[in-house]
């Protein structure tokens, strides 16, 4: 299959440097290691043995891509180092523990300079990338080619536990000997997963749109979330994380958060509790969105240590009302007093929220939103767009990832995907999406739930929404 060539360094340059490049090798030599950990330690000027690395043979990247639905009519693959790209990762989400090892998560959007290598050569879905020059922690960034069908992209170089790229995680071509004998052909540690199809023009109908209902329960007369009957928390508040702004505070009593309900309605909020039951291991945010016949309740569970909680949520900035609880069940025993936001018929502030979760522990589910409009993807790749922004990437199970496109974007067209990253052993899991799409031209808001069975590695299309398109769920 013909595919653009990787690129790289500019031209007339020579093999990459050693700066900042840990090494990892099926055979690795004395000196590479000792360039490898004075590289980290900043010492790379001093270090004599990295020229003589720099003087081996190239070598050969293969690997294999995998689609999900439509193959587009090439590929591009493209190689990045971390010694040249340094500013397009994101360090201070390494440890301390790491003691080196740890790149950090790599933003696509930032990485500036590719690798010059050979020509790719196909073999079917097979390929092989020649000539690429020796340096120690690459990633491969894939994308589809087509003037119709539209992929999100993949990066080969990451753990896929953590979600970092590490010294182990990273392609390596360093591992040939200090006698010039080049090595086999390095082969990529797992294959290039994409997702393609060409752009929907009308919506289709999810394959479910029943996440599951919750419990029968007496609402109050405006339909809301009543107080609880046996108060289970001594704390509930919301702040801004950002700003560290607190917008409510129901420790003592239900009350009414403070966030203007516009286009400043912040796109993250900070829940903070804590439970009268300090043995408890597990709490649930129960979130009402909108009021009335319309209100839809979703409950997410969520880490408690020591009877705490401290978990980021987004809203749509229409409706919600927001409470804590010691169990999944609304039944009036272990829950919180109420937090609730915006006049009950406000619009949502964003033109489009996303809500995914999941059912399984220590499991990985991505969100994928492709703007066709603008031609680019939020992904944990590239959480930040112009039009919209990810608030996490949580690689070890139940989520909420949260969506929110950025205020004052109108009239675009996205495609919403979940992919199953990684079950980490854990097996199948169920995600539920939730979408608020809202149609400011038309004044309409769409809001539905939808949920699918996954498999590792899975993809699930849940929906596109636009302007003047009909609701998928319905609504």
């Amino acid at each position: 299959m013909p595919a653009q060539a990787a690129h790289g360094y500019p031209s007339g340059a020579s093999n990459p440097d050693c700066t900042m490049a840990p090494l990892r090798s099926a055979r690795p030599r004395p000196l590479g290691r000792a360039c490898s950990a004075l590289a980290l330690l900043g010492l790379t000027s001093a270090v004599s043995g990295c020229d003589a690395l720099k003087g081996l043979a190239s070598n050969s990247i293969t690997g294999t891509v995998q689609v999900d639905g439509e193959a587009p009519a090439s590929y591009k693959l493209t190689l990045y180092s971390f010694s040249k790209n340094q500013d397009a990762f994101d360090t201070s989400v390494c440890t301390s523990g790491d003691e080196g090892a740890c790149l950090g998560r790599v933003d696509v959007s930032k990485l500036t300079t590719p690798v010059e290598a050979g020509e790719v050569v196909w073999t079917g879905n097979d390929f092989e990338i020649p000539e690429v020059p020796l340096d120690v922690s690459y990633i491969l960034v894939a994308e589809g080619v087509d003037e119709v069908i539209v992929c999100t992209q993949d990066v080969v170089g990451y753990d896929e536990d953590s979600k970092l790229v590490t010294v182990d995680s990273a392609i390596s071509i360093a591992g040939a000997e200090l006698d010039g004998t080049e090595l086999e052909a390095i082969a990529l540690p797992r294959p290039v997963r994409l997702s393609c199809a060409a752009p929907s023009t009308a919506p289709e109908e999810p394959e479910s749109t029943d996440p599951g209902e919750e419990p029968e329960v007496d609402l109050t007369e405006d339909g809301d979330i009543p107080a609880p009957a046996e108060v289970g928390w001594s704390s509930f508040t919301v702040t801004d994380p950002a700003t560290g702004t607190s917008w409510g505070d129901a420790s003592a009593g239900s009350s009414i958060a403070g966030p203007p309900c516009n286009e400043e309605f912040p796109s993250v909020l900070r829940v903070e509790g804590t439970a009268l039951d300090s043995g408890a291991t597990e709490a649930y945010i129960r979130v009402q969105f909108g009021s009335g016949d319309a209100a839809e309740i979703r409950t997410f569970p969520t880490p408690i240590s020591g009877g705490t909680i401290s978990q980021d949520i987004s809203l749509s900035g229409g409706y919600a009302v927001v409470q804590l609880d010691t169990n999944d069940a609304l039944d009036g025993v272990g829950e919180s007093y109420t937090i609730s936001f915006c006049e009950r018929d406000a619009a949502p502030a964003q033109e489009l929220l996303t809500i995914l979760t999941w059912d399984v522990d220590n499991s990985d589910v991505d969100t994928h939103i492709y703007n066709n409009t603008e031609g680019t993807e939020v992904a944990y790749y590239s959480m930040s767009q112009s039009w919209g922004d990810l608030d996490i990437d949580d690689t070890d199970g139940f989520g909420p990832e949260t969506f929110t496109t950025t205020p004052g974007t109108a009239g675009n067209l996205y495609q919403i995907k979940a992919h199953y990253y990684s079950d980490h052993g854990s097996g199948p899991t169920t995600a539920t999406m939730r979408v608020v799409y809202y149609d400011a031209a038309a004044g309409i808001t769409c809001d539905f739930s939808a949920s699918q069975v996954m498999n590792s590695y899975d993809w699930w299309d849940v929906a596109t929404v636009g302007p003047g398109m009909a609701c998928p769920g319905g609504r």
